[in-house]
């Protein structure tokens, strides 16, 4: 009779998307997002959320944060298989979404009934995500009603990671950007 035992260990999302781009990435970003159990970073945040009606009223209603200067941030990271979940909070206002992976590489969040998709693109000094599409409760959403979203994480002149996240509407209606950095806690 013999026994043995298989161990199966979690692959880092952003790493599993990238493959050999992965490493060509500065050490605070791959640091971000190269771990197999779930951790937080905090940091500090600039919030602006857009001066239009919907941005104001989205605000008002707590489905954005308030705008603010060197706002707490914190990320928590909870790895759950082949997904993460990220909780955002930014001083008082909190969002989760879910991240995966499809089979061509691209990565996936999904937030409610809407998710996007993005390709992460490696450069020498961090990294970008490219939206490659969105679906609504599963649908594919023609382009033009795409949201209007991007993300990009430098390193900042202090060696930390940073972000700069925006998000609008289709038809060049801004809602909300964020820029800041953080560090794993």
């Amino acid at each position: 009779i013999t026994t043995h035992t298989t161990e199966e260990r979690p692959f880092p999302l952003y790493r599993h998307a990238m493959g050999a781009a992965f490493e060509t990435m500065p050490e605070p970003v791959r640091a971000m997002h190269d771990r197999v159990t779930s951790y937080s970073a905090s940091g500090r945040s600039s919030v602006v959320v857009a001066k239009n009606p919907i941005a104001r009223l989205l605000s008002f209603l707590s489905v954005l944060p308030k705008s603010g200067e060197n706002v707490a941030t914190t990320v928590t990271f909870t790895l759950q298989g082949s997904r993460e979940r990220w909780h955002r909070r930014f001083g008082d206002f909190g969002r989760s979404s879910v991240l995966g992976w499809p089979a061509d590489g691209d990565i996936w969040e999904r937030l409610g009934p809407l998710s996007g998709r993005a390709q992460l693109v490696a450069r020498e000094d961090g990294l970008d995500m490219v939206i490659t599409g969105f679906r609504f409760l599963g649908l594919p959403l023609p382009r033009f009603l795409w949201l209007n979203a991007w993300g990009r994480e430098p390193v900042d002149d202090a060696g930390r990671f940073a972000f700069d996240v925006g998000i609008g509407l289709p038809f060049g209606i801004g809602l909300v950007t964020y820029r800041g950095w953080l560090s794993i806690d």
